[in-house]
């Protein structure tokens, strides 16, 4: 009878006397269904939180740390709306006398100067979209990565080398356009896969629109994706037999986009033109150079790929590599075209990638899925025993590897303490801003570069800078600048050259302020 009601108590989903409880699903904790239904995105989620928070380091800083001369650059241009008034074809800098220097679409800084629109302009604004461009690109990278991969936790594990590499940690929250329009390029390459498993409107509209992005911001993304995409448009066109429309639409895009590019070069060449006479024609030396067979290039951007990968990372993205064949996703051909992109577009853009380390950004991207794969191929060994075991394996691989390019970050290179070297020009622009009108001036010092637009910019001063080991050139440009200020000499160790004082008496400009590092006329 004991032994009946007992069994009955069972039936009613209790234990007998001396066993445990029996937990359903529902009665489990929130954090376990959580866990249970979605492990997957809620690692993905865990890894870009922690990937923003790593971000917000020294968020309020100047933007005076790594390649302070494009991020000041980048951030004059918003900066100077405010003054000239906005104009979504065009942009001025504070050389050239408050001039042109037009070259990427903006954007990246039409979406900054909307932000500031409402709260005024910051630099951390910036820093803001260039992050939310990160978590886009993160959960991008995993879309395209459990496709191509075939595996989630592989993908899982390539938005990690992502989230944490010393590179992509710095340049994903600085002022620059380059991640936001890496982020389209992933989202052009997504829908690409996505019309080789189906083609639908929706996504060919998608790509059209990324690949327009992509074009005019940064054309040389094209480049690096440009293998791969074509080969998923062939599955997706050809394969797949895409409608006659679908085909018109994809071709005419295709038309718009090369001809939106093709007018916005002529643009920026016109207007560029007129203020420093430098455009896409006469500065293509710059953009390509002729270093593809100079072992220095290969040399200086391997060195690269090792300091932020680290050596384990590099081993992972070898094994990653070598893994390619046994792919059960049918996306091989794609991965390897993917890959090979890298040293294509390194050719193709040679002096710029040599004198460039962020143009090396969009290859983390491919270098982030071939590294996953190559943990996960890793892990893969220990399925023999248990998944559980595979997954452990993976995670300190990992861990590992955010130990290590934290070390890096912070000790070595982006977030080291000898990274803020250029904070010094923070200090000399607020003297100028406090000393000057808010004029046009002119800076002098010795090799000074006509278009390095820092200290102009921590002034908020428009202008030009010039070199006062040229006074000839110098003369005349003091000479003929309308509405002149003031003018800046910076002391080399010649001192304050001869010729200054006689040329700003004759603009009416006398010395009024003297330290150890300037003197300024106004």
């Amino acid at each position: 009878m004991g032994r009946r009601r007992a069994d009955a108590g069972c039936h009613r989903g209790q234990t007998p006397a001396g066993q445990g409880r029996v937990m359903t699903h529902a009665q489990a904790p929130w954090w376990r269904r959580l866990w249970a239904a979605h492990a997957p995105l809620v690692v993905l989620g865990a890894i870009i939180l922690v990937g923003v928070i790593e971000r917000l380091y020294r968020f309020t800083a100047p933007i005076l740390d790594q390649h302070f001369f494009r991020q000041t650059q980048t951030a004059s241009q918003v900066w100077l709306w405010d003054r000239f008034g906005f104009s979504l074809f065009d942009y001025h800098v504070p050389m050239f006398g408050g001039g042109y220097w037009v070259l990427e679409f903006p954007w990246y800084q039409d979406v900054v100067y909307g932000l500031s629109l409402v709260f005024g302009f910051h630099e951390e604004l910036g820093r803001v979209v260039s992050i939310a461009a990160f978590v886009a690109s993160a959960y991008l990278l995993y879309e395209i990565g459990r496709r191509l991969l075939g595996s989630r936790a592989a993908a899982i594990a390539a938005v990690a080398f992502l989230a944490f590499m010393p590179i992509t940690v710095f340049y994903y929250r600085a002022f620059l356009i380059d991640p936001f329009i890496i982020a389209f390029a992933l989202l052009m390459v997504l829908a690409a896969i996505r019309m080789s498993e189906r083609m639908t409107w929706t996504w060919l509209a998608t790509f059209l629109i990324a690949t327009f992005v992509t074009a005019l911001g940064k054309a040389n993304l094209l480049v690096v994706f440009a293998l791969p995409v074509l080969a998923l448009l062939y599955r997706g066109f050809v394969r797949r037999r895409a409608s006659r429309a679908q085909w018109v639409v994809l071709v005419g895009g295709g038309v718009v986009v090369l001809a939106a590019l093709v007018a916005w070069t002529r643009h920026a060449d016109a207007i560029n033109l007129a203020s420093n006479g430098m455009t896409y024609s006469n500065m293509r030396w710059w953009y390509f150079g002729s270093r593809v067979f100079d072992a220095q290039l290969w040399t200086t951007i391997g060195e690269r790929f090792v300091d932020n990968l680290s050596p384990l990372g590099v081993v992972m993205v070898a094994l990653g590599v070598a893994a390619i064949p046994r792919l059960r996703s049918g996306y091989r051909v794609e991965l390897i075209l993917l890959a090979l992109s890298v040293p294509v577009s390194i050719s193709i853009f040679a002096n710029l990638n040599f004198v460039h380390d962020y143009y090396q950004l969009p290859y983390y991207a491919t270098l982030s899925l071939l590294g996953g794969l190559g943990v996960w191929s890793v892990a893969s060994l220990a399925l023999r025993v248990s998944r559980g075991s595979a997954f452990q394996l993976a995670a300190g691989l990992l861990l590992g590897l955010v130990g290590i390019w934290s070390y890096t970050l912070f000790v070595g290179t982006f977030f080291s303490k000898n990274a803020l070297g250029a904070l010094g020009l923070s200090e000399t622009g607020a003297v100028i801003r406090d000393n000057t009108p808010d004029k046009p001036i002119i800076t002098l010092g010795e090799g000074d570069d006509p278009r390095e637009p820092t200290v102009l910019y921590e002034a908020r001063r428009i202008g030009w800078r010039l070199d006062s080991l040229e006074p000839r050139t110098a003369t005349r440009q003091i000479t003929e600048a309308r509405d002149l200020g003031a003018i800046v000499v910076f002391k080399g160790p010649s001192g304050v050259p001869a010729w200054v004082i006689p040329a700003a008496e004759k603009r009416g400009l006398k010395a009024t302020l003297e330290t150890p590092q300037m003197l300024i006329f106004t």
